[in-house]
């Protein structure tokens, strides 16, 4: 029987969950169901699947105030740059608590090292190289696109002024796939097409998704170097003949200069075109899931055991077992009434102190202490 497990995305879009459709379809040894992150927090348990792998930052998964409500997973670290320290602040004391963090780029992991993760492991995105492929013939009128979320400041974070800057003066066309003008997944591979040169010099990524789909459609890449994956990993195709990509600057006058050449020498952007698609294909999903195979793997006999550990853990604060009231100071109330009868059950001294430790160590314990150890003290002293 395959282990089952789920796959949650913390994006409402299609792009996270088709890709991890495409993650999917190539792990055949594990029976797998993929819900939204909203879908996740909803559902009651979990005690059908084995582990979850969470398609985004841990925090988005786990409440903090319902650690009881836990299942073994790993998670997942998707950005980098000026956003990688606000990222981890957000998820640390949620993601740690995994067996792993996937991250998708070497300042992530370097990072997540330096803050004691257990274990960390560099997977970047794939792609669907059969449905993002190159066009036949290119488009006579030069065509520059960027498909990303440029809405407010995150334009800022793309760089698409720079290039908008760089298009006006070079009279180029130049168009976006973005959130008012949504596309499908069938949609955007006929978009890659239409296009001549792909730009995104953005000061901050984990691993494009729209990149690395832009390069299997045989595009040149217009990107900043050491920004995100493709940053760190591919080469510049002006000053080296294996380059796959084209590293500019965050400003209209180097951009406005690389686009000019590329589009004048058409021998120096096939052969980075050429590069791209060779880069892409390395990065099919076939390839990238082995690497989520083996972690998958890894992880299985261990979740077994965590999934034992976790059923035979006392449920002394499970909302379901106690009916406790969402309301905190009955919360409150209803705690010290258990902890004073878990006392008497057990024999243990007349004082809340010891039983708070312990429930803290077991990560049960959401209520200040403060207000417990209070509460608690005077239903003793009313047990008196």
């Amino acid at each position: 029987m395959k282990p089952k497990i789920i796959i949650s995305v913390d994006n409402h879009s299609w792009c996270w969950r088709k890709t991890m459709e495409d993650l999917a379809y190539h792990l055949s040894g594990y029976d797998i169901d993929i819900v939204n992150a909203r879908e996740f927090k909803k559902m009651k348990d979990y005690t059908d699947y084995l582990f979850v792998f969470m398609r985004g930052y841990a925090n988005a998964f786990i409440d903090r105030n319902n650690k009881n409500k836990m299942i073994p997973f790993i998670s997942t670290l998707s950005t980098g740059g000026n956003n990688l320290k606000m990222r981890m602040a957000e998820m640390n004391d949620i993601a740690k608590l995994g067996h792993a963090v996937v991250v998708q780029n070497k300042t992530a992991y370097h990072e997540c090292k330096k803050a004691q993760y257990k274990n960390v492991y560099i997977i970047p995105n794939g792609v669907n190289t059969i449905i993002y492929s190159p066009a036949q013939e290119k488009p006579r009128i030069p065509f520059i696109g960027c498909a990303a979320n440029t809405k407010d400041e995150r334009a800022h974070l793309k760089g698409t002024g720079y290039v908008i800057g760089a298009c006006r003066e070079l009279n180029l066309n130049y168009v976006e796939a973005n959130s008012e003008n949504p596309l499908s997944y069938e949609q955007m591979a006929d978009w890659y097409r239409a296009l001549t040169i792909y730009a995104q010099p953005s000061d901050s990524e984990g691993c494009s998704n729209s990149v690395m789909e832009a390069m299997s459609s045989g595009l040149v890449c217009l990107i900043c170097e050491g920004v995100g994956y493709h940053g760190e990993i591919c080469r510049d195709g002006i000053n080296d003949a294996s380059g796959e990509v084209v590293f500019v600057k965050r400003d209209i006058k180097d951009i406005k200069e690389k686009m000019g050449l590329l589009i004048k020498d058409k021998r120096l952007y096939q052969r980075i075109s050429n590069n791209a698609r060779k880069f892409a294909e390395d990065h099919d999903w076939k390839y990238i899931s082995r690497k989520y195979k083996q972690i998958f793997d890894e992880f299985t006999p261990i979740a077994k055991q965590q999934k034992i550990e976790m059923m035979n853990r006392p449920q002394i604060l499970s909302e379901k077992t106690y009916n406790i009231s969402s309301n905190r100071q009955e919360r409150v109330v209803e705690l010290s009434k258990i902890v004073s009868q878990f006392l008497k059950n057990t024999g243990g001294e007349k004082n809340t102190q010891n039983i708070i430790k312990v429930l803290e160590m077991f990560g049960y314990l959401s209520i200040p202490t403060r207000e417990i150890e209070k509460e608690g003290n005077q239903n003793d002293q009313d047990s008196k």
